[in-house]
């Protein structure tokens, strides 16, 4: 279906730009109705999905389209606070990463007696899978890792102490879904003589901050870095002290072949003067 005739009156539904949830749980999707000094009447609320055509849209409240292409449950969506008037947020429940996308909040009004139609500017989901960090020993690095629906203008970002850094890469996980991942080493961070320090990864989509995760790792020369240096060198050791071990065993074994040669001709000389 198409919203036709839209047109501004003082009428305003405030949405946030975006905002992010986690594959599973249930998200709020907010729209302030704010009528200005207009006499205001016969409010309709509706939601919708910009469609891939100018000018079309896929409705999901009060009715989820049956032609909607993420197959969002019919069941999981409904008007997060029916009592108040000016609360038109909706929420959707167990959200998946084909829930991702843009959510306008619409409404077909009387104002002072003529119909009206006002919309706000739309609010873009992001749903992931839960920011997982870690620590690799062996790169000398911490990671930071998701799974999301699209990737543009999306951003993994890590804020540490003495900078920040964007280094975002991915590839395809599933046939409609990616995996993100940034990768920071643990030399750019300074300590200031602490034994740990702390950095937060954060989800960015269009320069907005969605959500974050933080690790805390020892410092550099403290622990973890020189872990590495501690395995390498106690391996040189380790060689070397058997690389020694089969060098004397070699020459243990040499002497005493040439001892029993010696003795094999000592005795062979006693026999041939015997004669």
């Amino acid at each position: 279906s198409t919203i036709a005739g839209t047109r501004s009156c003082a009428v305003t539904l405030p949405q946030p730009a975006a905002i992010a949830a986690e594959v599973g749980s249930s998200v709020n999707l907010s729209c302030e109705f704010r009528p200005g000094t207009e006499r205001v009447s016969e409010k309709n609320l509706y939601w919708y999905m910009p469609g891939p055509q100018e000018d079309s849209e896929w409705f999901v409240f009060p009715h989820v389209a049956t032609e909607i292409p993420n197959n969002i449950c019919k069941n999981c969506v409904w008007r997060t606070n029916q009592n108040n008037d000016t609360d038109m947020s909706l929420t959707i429940a167990d959200v998946r990463l084909l829930y991702t996308g843009t959510y306008v909040c619409h409404m077909s009004v009387r104002v002072n007696g003529k119909k009206k139609t006002v919309s706000g500017n739309g609010t873009y989901l992001l749903v992931h899978r839960s920011l997982d960090t870690s620590i690799n020993v062996t790169t000398n690095s911490i990671l930071c890792r998701s799974e999301v629906q699209e990737v543009e203008n999306v951003s993994l970002i890590w804020d540490y102490e003495g900078g920040r850094m964007e280094n975002l890469t991915y590839h395809r996980a599933l046939k409609s879904s990616y995996e993100i991942s940034s990768e920071l080493h643990i030399g750019k961070i300074e300590c200031r003589d602490r034994e740990n320090v702390t950095a937060i990864c954060i989800l960015q989509y269009m320069g907005n901050t969605l959500t974050n995760r933080s690790i805390e790792f020892p410092c550099p020369g403290r622990g973890m870095t020189s872990q590495p240096v501690f395995l390498y060198v106690m391996l040189l050791v380790s060689s070397l002290l058997i690389l020694l071990l089969v060098i004397l065993v070699f020459c243990v074994r040499k002497r005493r072949r040439r001892r029993r040669s010696e003795e094999s001709d000592i005795v062979y000389t006693n026999i041939e003067n015997n004669k």
